[in-house]
């Protein structure tokens, strides 16, 4: 996102602050340490268009971001905080779904952990009428592009992101 919204690779680091902290106020305490907080702080140039696009398949859940199940934090330093994620099951990607979806679109993993809103994020790129996700995988320790459909299949559901412009 940092590379998009900059108009030279001079600009880069100054974006990478505007994406990553709250009013690009270098602090932890103002990073975006959740996805979601990427809709709600960054909202001048992304917006979350999971309800758009999932229609009336799109399911909300209500959840204490940051709070384990027994009641420890992932992020020491950062309070717990009640956000509602809206996200499409996937089970429920159908194919009106999947043309909605855009080449750069950011895609969340919809985590069914307590605590967490999503467990990865991926890029989406349209390929004549294939879809692929472009993400960093933990396995490999690279950046990989896999079949977007074969990687959420077994996945709760998606929550979609998309860079306005």
């Amino acid at each position: 996102e940092a590379f998009r919204l900059s108009r030279s690779l001079r600009d880069v680091p100054d974006s990478r602050i505007k994406v990553r902290y709250r009013d690009s106020l270098v602090n932890f305490l103002k990073r975006n340490h959740f996805f979601k907080d990427w809709s709600i702080f960054n909202s001048h140039f992304v917006s979350d268009k999971t309800a758009d696009i999932g229609a009336d398949r799109t399911r909300s859940i209500r959840k204490r971001l940051n709070v384990k199940q027994n009641g420890s934090v992932f992020v020491k330093g950062v309070a717990p905080i009640q956000r509602t994620i809206r996200y499409i099951p996937s089970k429920t990607l159908d194919t009106t779904v999947l043309k909605s979806l855009r080449t750069g679109d950011y895609i969340g993993i919809a985590s069914d952990i307590p605590g967490l809103d999503v467990s990865h994020v991926g890029i989406l790129i349209k390929a004549n009428r294939d879809l692929i996700l472009r993400h960093a995988s933990s396995n490999l320790a690279r950046v990989v592009e896999q079949d977007f459909v074969t990687y959420v299949r077994e996945k709760p559901g998606i929550i979609v992101l998309r860079p306005h412009g």
